[in-house]
């Protein structure tokens, strides 16, 4: 599984607290667990409690969802743990690695293959196709633009092509 998110750490969470962000949901996060780690989260920061509550009812199936108040002392313990990556666990921020995520050779074969079947789309060689990723509440989705005409797409989805 292709996994462009970054790990949390203690600078990213205080850069974020500097700039506004209160409010931290927690959900399961699947494409971050190797052999050796137990268990993988994402964690979305957010400004308003409503945004972090909607995102709290789009997942409300992930039994390990948690939503934080970094100005509660408790939670703000708990969201410092989590970023010192604690033995076993894998905490993600939903932010990209990479500055400009570009897809990898097997993604972009998946991609090559969904567009065949699915999109109708008849690209010749010099016609490029615009791919994007882009997160909502903590899915990872693809875009795909050609011409006037966009596709989106779970990245779960396009990896079973």
């Amino acid at each position: 599984m292709h996994n462009p998110l970054k790990l949390l750490f203690k600078d990213a969470l205080d850069e974020l607290t500097l700039q506004g962000h209160r409010y931290y949901v927690r959900q399961s996060y699947p494409r971050g667990r190797t052999s050796k780690i137990k268990e993988a989260f994402l964690l979305t920061p957010y400004r308003e409690a409503e945004d972090a509550d909607l995102h709290m009812q789009a997942i409300a199936a992930d039994h390990r969802r948690q939503r934080y108040n970094i100005t509660d002392p408790l939670d703000r313990n708990k969201l410092y743990i989590a970023a010192s990556q604690p033995n076993g666990y894998h905490v993600y921020l939903n932010h990209l690695r990479e500055r400009e995520w570009q897809p990898d050779a097997q993604l972009t074969a998946c991609i090559k293959k969904y567009i065949n079947l699915y999109t109708g789309w008849k690209p010749g060689r010099n016609t490029q196709i615009d791919v994007r990723l882009t997160l909502q509440f903590g899915e990872l989705l693809i875009n795909l633009q050609h011409g006037k005409d966009t596709r989106q797409i779970s990245l779960n989805e396009l990896e079973k092509i």
